[in-house]
């Protein structure tokens, strides 16, 4: 009875909070399934006597028990196909914090480029972040995905600041907020590469070496499909020979 009613006062004294965080309620499964079990034990105790056959009367319990459960293994079928898809956020797919479901995006090719841009970088790197990257509201994995000091820019610089971290700067960004002039001079003068729709100036390397990757999805395997998505596909990184020439022009 504690763990419940310390459960359901989330929901009571602070409703709003509790719709966004639903885990609150978790307190509260403790005791439900406790209950259930009981029930399902005191459902047993008083069928098993009236029945005639011994067989019987040892399978009361564990019948009791699954018919107990049955409504939410019922639940948990139509759910766990929407859940899985949006990763658990059933706000994506019901209108819980709103009268429509919220619009979804994985993030994942942004966390993708957050990856390349730490293998290509060192720890003491720091990272100039467009503010075209933060419109696309990331979430807090980008950043410690990064791992790196990071410091807002309202747009693509063309030198790095003068003050910073030992190792030099970085800049990302969205491409398709960038001109075309404003891509060009940028890979003429310093080490420059494209991720899909993200941009990495290397401002550490005044140098013309321009590489251009198109993102494209790999096929599924039975693995990935269960261990990470059935949903989206692995994706990998292609090597873009026309958009580089159209940048090296």
């Amino acid at each position: 009875m504690v763990i419940f009613v310390g459960g359901i006062t989330h929901y009571v004294v602070f409703r709003e909070s509790a719709v966004v965080h639903s885990f609150w309620a978790w307190h509260a499964c403790a005791a439900v399934a406790i209950a259930l079990m009981e029930f399902a034990a005191f459902a047993a105790a008083r069928i098993g006597p009236r029945l005639s056959s011994d067989a019987a009367r040892r399978w009361i319990a564990p019948l009791c028990a699954a018919a107990v459960m049955l409504p939410l293994v019922v639940r948990n079928v139509q759910l766990s196909r929407d859940a899985r898809s949006v990763g658990g956020a059933m706000w994506f797919v019901r209108p819980i914090r709103t009268d429509e479901p919220s619009p979804y995006d994985s993030g994942r090719d942004l966390l993708e480029f957050a990856e390349r841009v730490n293998e290509l970088t060192e720890r003491d790197t720091g990272v100039l972040v467009a503010e075209s990257i933060l419109q696309l509201q990331p979430e807090p994995r980008f950043f410690t995905t990064l791992d790196r000091d990071t410091r807002t820019v309202a747009s693509a610089p063309t030198q790095p600041p003068p003050n910073g971290p030992g190792v030099g700067w970085v800049f990302v960004g969205r491409r398709d907020r960038i001109s075309l002039s404003r891509r060009r001079a940028l890979a003429q003068a310093w080490k420059y590469r494209e991720y899909g729709n993200f941009v990495l100036v290397d401002f550490r390397l005044a140098t013309r070496d321009i590489e251009v990757y198109r993102r494209d999805h790999a096929d599924f395997s039975l693995a990935y499909a269960y261990w990470r998505s059935p949903y989206e596909g692995p994706s990998v990184y292609v090597r873009d020979d026309e958009a580089e020439a159209a940048l090296a022009e």
